[in-house]
């Protein structure tokens, strides 16, 4: 229904038609003041000179090379958090935090997906030897009496269960004395090791899933090139859980040119097994 210059609800009176209308300009001059604010505060930012990142990228040439946050931004963010007059730490640090965060998000071009994109790395690209036999076919079999005698077995049991002894009579014995540590920390006693220090290299990254066959394939041959060129007759290497299944299988279907090589279960899974089994014995 018209009424002068306005439209409103044929259902409304004058004094409603006369409210709405007082209120919907109230809202549009408001809505106005933030739209200016906001187009005021992304020209300024959009002003600020685009520098590239630093290479090589330390802490302290990042320090020298950022960019000044306009005071006006600066503003904003403040009377956001704080009011006219923030003085709480906390306001103060969010301050500091929230116009770089902006700044980024109005100066780049990039788009935001809503779903959060999977974490990737790059690496270099090497050849990896396809592995397409099927883990299934793996077969494992265990030590038979044919292999090692009975005597061995027992002879094997009795060494290690008086060895088990003397460790847990020299703890008992210690704990008399008091200040003793707990089992755990009382067998990792610091020793005297006359070995050279070992030195740490890192392979270069796969860009591939860790879980894929041919790259845990290509993770245990690099283990025995290591241990051939160290010197070393046997190889270590260590998995998670999702792994590891996979290469006790390739180990099994490739015999024998990994016999030499120990594949051990990380001591995360090794620690959520041992309690998993402690929480079954409570049950």
């Amino acid at each position: 229904m018209r009424r002068g210059n306005y439209i409103c609800k044929a259902s409304f009176t004058d004094e409603q038609a006369l409210a709405k209308l007082h209120d919907d300009f109230k809202e549009y001059e408001e809505n106005a003041k933030i739209r200016y604010a906001a187009l005021h505060l992304r020209s300024q930012i959009m002003k600020m000179p685009k520098t590239n990142t630093p290479d090589p990228t330390t802490v302290q040439n990042l320090k020298e090379t950022a960019l000044e946050i306009p005071q006006q931004l600066n503003l904003f963010f403040r009377t956001l958090l704080g009011g006219l007059t923030p003085t709480h730490q906390d306001t103060l640090e969010r301050k500091n935090v929230l116009p770089e965060d902006n700044r980024f998000a109005a100066s780049t071009a990039k788009e935001y997906h809503k779903e959060r994109n999977r974490k990737s790395f790059v690496g270099n690209q090497r050849e990896i030897v396809p592995f397409r036999k099927p883990l299934k076919s793996a077969k494992f079999t265990g030590m038979t009496t044919s292999t090692v005698s009975r005597s061995t077995n027992r002879r094997t049991k009795e060494e290690t269960n008086l060895q088990l002894k003397q460790l847990d009579l020299y703890w008992f014995w210690e704990l008399r004395k008091g200040k003793t540590p707990l089992y755990a920390g009382f067998m990792s006693q610091y020793a005297s090791d006359p070995l050279p220090i070992q030195r740490i290299c890192y392979m270069d990254p796969i860009p591939k899933s860790p879980t894929d066959n041919a790259v845990v394939r290509e993770t245990m041959i690099c283990t025995m090139n290591v241990a051939k060129e160290t010197g070393q007759d046997w190889a270590v290497v260590t998995y998670d859980l999702a792994v590891v299944l996979k290469a006790y299988s390739i180990q099994a279907i490739e015999q024998p040119r990994f016999d030499k090589l120990l594949i051990m279960l990380g001591n995360f899974h090794t620690e959520l097994a041992f309690y998993g089994a402690i929480g079954t014995m409570i049950n």
